[in-house]
């Protein structure tokens, strides 16, 4: 999908988008707000993301009623967990409510939690 890197001034002028994957087929992403510029999310994603965007939003329901969706989703190595970003109706939004999210793998659990899931000045870790 991508082209062999043949030098970095191709790469540091913009010429060519060449990432470099790990040993497991994954690079690092982040997502930013494009108005304060803070980092919002931090994952990896493999070869497969780059090939358009997620047009596939999984619902989210609650009593077998659809109550939103999911927006992305990714593994998070720090957590050691799946997180998502989703839009859900004002009611159902509440901090610690559980949510069942119907993937294309099945359906799973869920809990609203707070946000951002990035822990800048890492108040987590020093907090164990």
């Amino acid at each position: 999908m991508f082209k062999k890197r043949e030098n970095v001034l191709e790469i540091e002028e913009g010429n060519l988008l060449s990432p470099k994957f790990d040993n497991d087929g994954l690079i690092p992403v982040i997502t930013m707000c494009s108005k304060t510029k803070d980092i919002l999310m931090h994952g990896y994603m493999n070869v497969e993301a780059f090939k358009g965007p997620n047009t596939t939003f999984w619902e989210l329901q609650k009593d077998n009623k659809i109550i939103g969706k999911v927006t992305s989703a990714v593994y998070s190595p720090r957590l050691k967990r799946n997180i998502a970003l989703a839009i859900v109706e004002i009611q159902q939004s509440e901090i610690g409510n559980k949510i069942e999210v119907n993937s294309n793998e099945g359906k799973f659990n869920c809990t609203v939690v707070e946000k951002p899931f990035y822990d800048p000045k890492k108040k987590i870790a020093s907090s164990s």
